[in-house]
């Protein structure tokens, strides 16, 4: 049974209660004269409010006292809903007597529809009467009811909230240490670390709460497992398994763009190329139901990965654990009493000494007993418990009845902590029902949308509403009913899946997500609030049920990706929104809508609005109707320009975010009069209106974040003192800008005025200045009052010729300096004169574009101060003056970057840096060679793990060979930087080899790249010295090298005579002997490869591309290690090694493009590798035949794809082995001279799933199994075209009973279908006039229809009633669509090169529609013009229609 009275009712009919009492209020009551009335409801409401806490107990087991509770919150919001119309016309009464007390020029900006007004009670027509009187009917029946049940009066205490001793929360850390879990942590951190070659799957499972998330974020952010992985992704799945979304989200981990309209084919592809050779751990979290055709779609691209990647899956699901894991699913199971005792201690005690009260701890132990060892159980019941210090409040949660609950999934012990919420934070917790599972949302995001509802009133003279929802946040948090986001790093919150069911439980009927379950749309009258997930078109099916819910007060679209790109259909503004009347939220943030209804000002009781990201350019007069409108967000409104004049008349309005609304040409008239503002991101001052900034001063309740922009239009500076900043306590964030340009008129000492008079209070935590072009900073800025500043950055204050004293800033974190180019030392000034320890907390310094910036002194005076000590990322760039030396001692330091400094030294003889782990240097000289000796000595600590060096000039000393040994011999005592992980060298000048000092003490560095360095010739000299070079190496790149030869020089003269000694001796030494990945690109002179390459034991992957001069590979091949071999652009390449088939029985890659001499693939003694999963074969022009001598067969019983395109001369393929039952894709296309197809591809009944042959001009025939049919139980895709007809008919289509997706260009006539096609595409049919209407009924699960180059069809037949997608290409004579109509199911219609189509069916186009595409149509394009062609009122309705490639809607 529902706890329907759990819910908040007492919140609510406190909230009645605050309304009905109201100063405002009891005056418009007796105006209207229904005082009496009121009073009437004020009784009975206080009747019932005092047996709530009884009828909440006894629902639980009484169902009549649960539907009186039922009905009750149905009454108390219908009773707010009316409350709220009589607050809006008080309201507007009250700006009416402002108006008529005002000139005529404040007057004419009321809205007509307010002057009308008729005082005296007019609004109290017969249907208001006639709610007036039917809420008193039913607040009366609620009365009566109440003796009838036998509910009493019972008084509950519970501390109050102002009187709990709250331990401050923060989000930066959750769970300070995890219970219970060691055991399970070392196994999977074990499982992550073994070397596999093929990609590992670890499945976690067990029941919801018992730690699956937890566990797989301890191991996640483990610094073992952070060293062992290049890239690490974290996806919450959840139980939507949607295949693009989670490919889009892995892609954004490697900063693919999968933005746009990409099908999931581009995307795959690009993040396959993206993971290829990384070592990578993907995490999909909360995996629910996924089929294994789905999981084997979306880990395709996880294939082409370094050996060792990994997969954790967490799942409830034991059989989606077995079905996705390639090992057996780790099992978590129920923690032992100890140990969920320690979690629920941990956070129960927080605040609660039981050295007062020891008696709390006995019974802590039973309440943990029935928690039943799950984590979140206990975790939520120590939140709820650290806030009640009585034993009396301790034991009402151990012998409540709800343990005895049954009938519900919601565990009992978080039913009890919600229980024992506060009403206030009930009726908080519950209205995020509307979350979408797994969403991420930010304290500020709910706390406005609270507001909003009406859950935090502002009380006169108290605090504000915004801090007091922040502390209802916190408390919530506290109890872990919502817990920080692990991706987030404590920005963001989420809610565990089952608190989400939890609040679902409670909301019941109040609140409703579209995507659940559809039985709750036959309940919508009840509805409140409203949620649903953004799709990219949202099309008017989405919201046909809508209208039944007529008293909704929520309408709030998620994104649950970064995506801004949403279309919506103009039904839901147009004309669905006027019909809801009670909304209080409404949001299309990020849809593609250009423009606002004026119907929007018949919202009255709107709150909060959001049009953050939209295509808006202006705003309709009608906003001003909205009184109660607290929130406009306008984040992002790029093409915004304008305000309505009527804003003025939101007096409520306390945010208005224009962040990034970059068209905004000004500030709307009467800004100044919205006094109770409290946020303001942006105030923008235009040429001519510099007098403007005075409104600032008007709006003395700003907080947050203010940007002024403009303020080189500020002509009088004494306007800029009335803004009183110092008097804005709240600010946080204040950004001052000028312009860029106009320096002939700008007035330097107007510009050092107004910067001087606007300083704000010493509150604030950020400051940001840029493009001032005074000649000094004003003493404000620097003075130690300001001792909460954080971050502070000035940017191209170029007339500054000192930087103020900073280092007084005893909070500052974050400065960053930028383009003041006349500043030449700094020294004292900016330290702070008598300031012993500057900047003492400063962890990122940044000076970019400090063009005339010459010395950095680290001495104040006389005196050597100690600055810096907290300094964790120091970046120097573009300072192309600068002398001297850094600071020396920087012992916190973890990354240095300098670039573009030419002049710039270290001081490395005192240099300290115990922390580095990041060095980056760009364009910087180097002086000597002992110079960079001593460098990297002093580097020697065990902390740096990344060296980027780039676009430098080294000495021609470094270059002589004889020069750096004898160094390398003076210096073998010296320490060398073991703990170097990553080295990367881009641009060196005059470096042609790696020299043997540098190199041979890198123990460490797993990964070296070397990048455009145009004189190395070879990467070592003498290399039967280097013993024990890079021994821990895994992967070397090499690109845009030209005068590269080869990888190690090799001496002639001992090439002969010293070859197999020297060979023996190599293979011996530990020289690279860990490598794992090798890529060369662009090496125009590489001719060979190493001869002992095979020696390599963990060699897994070979790259080669762009590379003209290498002819061969080494004798001896590769090692068997090799799992992919990667061959492109070589074009002196004739062929592939004659030892592959012999040795390498690990490789399982093998893909060759455009190699334009290569002849065979297969050698006359070989074949192909056993082991080989995927061969393909791309525009190679010589290519003959893949074998060498005729007779060869493949023999690859792993094989699973096999492709070969482009390749012009190939006659021949070999014939197969009958052993290809892994086979899943064939693939040939494009090649103009095969003649045939042997039959031994397709002899026996395989698993092949996709075959495509096209575009084959000389084929003669298809092998006779695949006429027929013969051997193809689970083909599912068939592209055959650009074949001779004669082929393609002998087809028989309609035996692949499995096959879902058909591409063809045979001949009609005859051909008979199978019914299982969900897709099918036509081309090239150039004498068909009509296609078989008795076909295409047929095929009741079509889908897609594509029609190209059908020149002569005039019109398509009645499509099935499944089609969602129809394609009309390239046919010159289609003039309609079937009289009949398209089918109610389509969803997008694409209609392109069509002349003569001019028309759509009579009775218009199916509601469904979702996309339509027309292009070079030119009757029906401007039948289609926006709000004048004939089929306008037709398409408007579609939420993306674009016309020869620009959307309809922006004309």
């Amino acid at each position: 049974m529902a706890a329907v009275g759990e819910i908040f009712l007492s919140a609510i009919v406190g909230v009645l209660f605050e309304k009905l009492i109201s100063g405002e209020m009891l005056n418009f009551f007796r105006r209207e004269q229904i005082h009496t009335q009121v009073m009437n409801w004020e009784r009975t409401l206080r009747e019932i409010r005092a047996v709530l806490n009884d009828a909440e107990e006894k629902q639980i087991r009484d169902k009549d006292v649960n539907l009186w509770l039922e009905d009750l919150q149905d009454l108390a919001y219908d009773l707010d809903d009316l409350l709220d119309e009589f607050s809006t016309e008080a309201l507007r009464y009250k700006l009416i007597e402002k108006s008529q007390s005002s000139t005529n020029k404040v007057r004419a900006l009321i809205p007509t529809c307010c002057t009308r007004f008729n005082l005296g009670g007019a609004i109290f027509d017969f249907k208001m009467r006639s709610k007036i009187k039917d809420i008193t009917t039913r607040l009366q029946d609620m009365s009566k009811k109440i003796s009838e049940l036998g509910l009493h009066k019972v008084d509950v205490f519970m501390t109050p909230i102002q009187n709990r001793e709250r331990l401050p929360t923060t989000s930066a850390t959750y769970e300070p240490h995890i219970y219970g879990r060691d055991k399970s942590k070392t196994e999977l951190i074990n499982l992550l670390r073994m070397e596999e070659s093929n990609l590992g799957i670890i499945p976690i499972a067990g029941m919801g709460g018992i730690g699956k998330t937890t566990i797989a974020q301890v191991v996640y952010n483990d610094e073992v497992v952070k060293k062992h992985f290049d890239l690490k992704v974290w996806i919450c799945v959840s139980d939507n398994f949607d295949i693009m979304r989670i490919t889009k989200e892995i892609a954004g981990y490697v900063h693919v763009d999968s933005s746009g309209s990409k099908t999931l084919d581009q995307v795959q592809v690009q993040l396959k190329n993206a993971l290829a050779g990384k070592k990578f751990l993907i995490v999909l979290d909360d995996v629910w139901d996924v089929k294994y055709n789905e999981w084997n779609i979306l880990k395709s691209p996880f294939s082409d990965g370094a050996p060792g990647c990994k997969v954790i899956v967490t799942t409830r699901d034991k059989e989606v654990a077995l079905m996705m894991g390639t090992v057996q699913y780790h099992a978590l199971e129920c923690l032992p009493h100890e140990e969920c005792w320690s979690i629920f201690a941990q956070h129960a005690f927080r605040n609660i000494n039981t050295d007062t009260n020891p008696n709390l701890e006995s019974i802590g132990q039973e309440i943990v007993k029935k928690c039943g060892g799950l984590p979140l159980a206990a975790r939520t019941l120590g939140g709820l418990l650290q806030c009640k210090p009585r034993e009396s409040e301790w034991k009402n949660v151990l012998n409540s009845k709800i343990w005895e609950l049954k009938g519900s999934d919601i565990l009992p012990a978080l039913r009890l902590s919600y229980h024992h919420l506060p009403a206030h934070l009930k009726q908080c917790f519950v209205y995020c029902a509307i979350l979408p599972k797994d969403y991420e949302f930010e304290e500020k995001e709910l706390v406005l949308l609270w507001m909003a509802e009406g859950f935090i009133c502002q009380q006169e003279g108290g605090r504000k509403m915004e801090d007091l929802g922040g502390e209802y946040f916190r408390e919530l948090l506290s109890r872990s009913f919502f817990q920080p986001s692990r991706m987030m790093e404590g920005s963001k919150f989420v809610m565990h899946d089952l608190i989400n069911d939890l609040a679902q439980f409670f909301a019941r009927q109040t609140c409703f997500r579209l995507e659940d379950n559809k039985e709750q749309y036959k309940k919508l009258k009840k509805a409140r609030h409203s949620s649903y997930t953004q799709g990219n078109l949202d099309g008017i099916k989405k919201f046909e049920n809508f209208h039944k819910a007529e008293h909704l007060r929520t309408f709030l679209p998620f994104s649950l990706t970064e995506l801004k790109d949403y279309s919506l259909s103009s039904y839901v503004p147009l004309e669905l929104l006027p019909k809801l009347k009670c909304l209080r939220v409404l949001s299309f943030s990020s849809y593609r809508i250009r423009e606002i209804p004026t119907s929007i000002g018949e919202l009255k009781r709107l709150r909060y609005l959001n049009l953050s990201y939209t295509l808006v350019e202006r705003l309709p007069e009608s906003l001003g109707d909205l009184y109660n409108l607290q929130t406009l967000l306008l984040r992002g409104c790029e093409r915004l320009k304008k305000f309505p004049t009527s804003i003025e008349n939101l007096s409520n309005l306390r945010q208005l975010d224009i962040t990034d609304a970059d068209s905004l040409e000004e500030m709307p008239l009467g800004i100044d009069k919205l006094e109770s503002l409290q946020k303001l991101s942006n105030f923008i001052i235009t040429k001519g209106n510099g007098f403007r900034i005075t409104e600032l001063g008007n709006l003395t309740n700003l907080g947050g974040k203010l940007e002024i922009t403009g303020l080189q239009n500020v002509v009088d500076p004494r306007d800029a003192q009335k803004v009183n900043l110092n008097g804005k306590e709240s600010l946080d964030v204040l950004s001052m800008v000028w312009s860029k340009g106009s320096e002939d008129l700008r007035n330097e000492g107007d510009e050092t005025y107004v910067l001087n008079v606007l300083r704000p209070h010493s509150n604030l935590k950020e400051l940001h200045i840029s493009f001032y072009h005074g000649s000094r900073f004003p003493t404000w800025i620097g003075n130690q009052h300001f001792s909460n500043m954080v971050c502070i950055s000035l940017r191209d204050c170029k007339n500054c010729s000192s930087l103020p004293p900073l280092g007084q800033l005893r909070s500052l974190k974050e400065l960053f300096l930028e383009g003041i180019s006349d500043v030449k030392q700094v020294g004292s000034e900016f330290y702070g004169q008598g300031c012993s320890k500057p900047f003492p907390v400063l962890e990122i310094l940044s000076f970019e574009n400090m063009l005339g910036w010459e010395n950095w002194y680290p001495n104040v005076g006389e005196t050597e101060v100690r600055a810096f000590t907290c300094l964790i990322k120091l970046s120097i760039g573009r300072c192309p003056k600068l002398l001297g030396t850094l600071p020396n001692d920087l012992p916190c330091l973890r990354t240095l970057r300098i670039e573009n400094c030419p002049k710039l030294l270290l001081d490395v003889p005192n240099l300290v840096l115990p922390s580095i782990t990041t060095i980056s240097i760009k364009a910087v000289t180097c002086p000597s060679l002992p110079w960079l000796l001593e460098m990297r000595n002093k580097l020697e600590p065990s902390s740096l793990k990344s060296l980027y060096i780039r676009d430098i000039s080294i000495p021609d000393t470094l270059c002589d060979p004889s020069v750096a040994d004898a160094v390398e011999l003076a210096s073998v005592e010296s320490n060398h930087m073991s703990s170097l992980t990553s080295l990367n060298f881009q641009n060196i000048q005059n470096l042609r080899f790696l020299p043997k000092w540098f190199s041979e003490g890198l123990s460490g560095v797993k990964s070296l790249e070397i990048n455009r360095c145009n004189e190395l010739t070879t990467l070592w000299q003498n290399v039967g010295t280097l013993e024990h070079c890079f021994p821990a190496l895994l992967s070397l790149q090499i690109w845009g090298c030209p005068q590269l030869v080869s990888l190690f020089e090799e001496e002639a003269e001992e090439r002969q005579q010293q070859q197999q000694q020297q060979q023996q001796q190599l293979e011996g030494l530990s020289f690279m002997m860990s490598l794992e990945s090798l890529k060369l690109r662009h090496c125009e002179k590489l001719e060979k490869l190493p001869q002992w390459l095979h020696t390599f034991p963990f060699l897994g992957e070979l790259q080669i591309d762009s590379c003209p001069s290498l002819v061969s590979f080494p004798k001896k091949g590769f090692p068997s290690t090799l799992r992919k071999l990667k061959i492109s652009a070589c074009g002196a390449l004739e062929s592939l090694p004659e030892w592959m088939t012999h040795t390498n029985y690990n490789l399982e890659v093998l893909k060759v493009d455009y190699c334009p001499v290569l002849k065979y693939i297969i050698s006359p003694r070989g074949g192909l590798p056993p082991s080989l999963k995927h061969l393909a074969i791309t525009g190679c022009a010589m290519l003959e035949s893949l074998a060498a001598e005729e007779g060869v067969k493949i023999n690859c019983p792993s094989l699973e794809s096999f492709e070969i395109r482009l390749c012009k001369k190939l006659k021949f393929l070999p014939d197969a082995l009958h052993n290809l039952k892994n086979l899943r894709r064939f693939e040939i296309e494009w090649l103009n001279s095969l003649e045939s197809i042997p039959e031994g591809w397709f002899s026996l009944p395989t698993n092949l799933r996709e075959i495509r042959i096209s575009s084959i001009e000389n084929l003669d025939a298809l092998p006779h199994s695949l006429q027929n049919n013969s051997n193809f139980p689970s083909l599912e895709v068939l592209d055959v075209t650009s074949l001779r007809p004669s082929i393609l008919k002998k087809i028989s289509f309609d035996r692949f009973s499995s096959l879902k997706e058909l591409i063809t260009d045979s001949p009609m006539e005859g051909m008979s279908l199978p019914t299982s096609l969900t897709e099918l595409k036509l081309y090239r049919f150039p004498y068909l006039e009509t296609l078989c209407s008795r076909e295409f009924q047929k095929l009741t699960s079509l889908q897609v229809l594509s029609i190209s180059w059908f020149p002569r069809l005039a019109s398509v037949p009645s499509l099935p009633p499944s089609l969602q997608q129809l394609e009309i290409e390239f046919c010159d004579e289609f003039t309609s669509i079937p009289e009949q109509g398209l089918p109610q199911s389509l969803l997008e219609l694409s209609i392109w090169s069509c002349p003569k189509f001019e028309s759509f069916p009579e009775q218009g186009l199916p509601q469904s529609l979702l996309e339509l595409y027309v292009f070079k149509c030119p009757k029906l394009k401007p039948l289609c013009e926006k709000d004048k062609g004939k089929y306008w009122p037709l398409i408007r309705h579609i939420p993306k229609v674009t016309i020869d490639h620009r959307s309809i809607f922006d004309t």
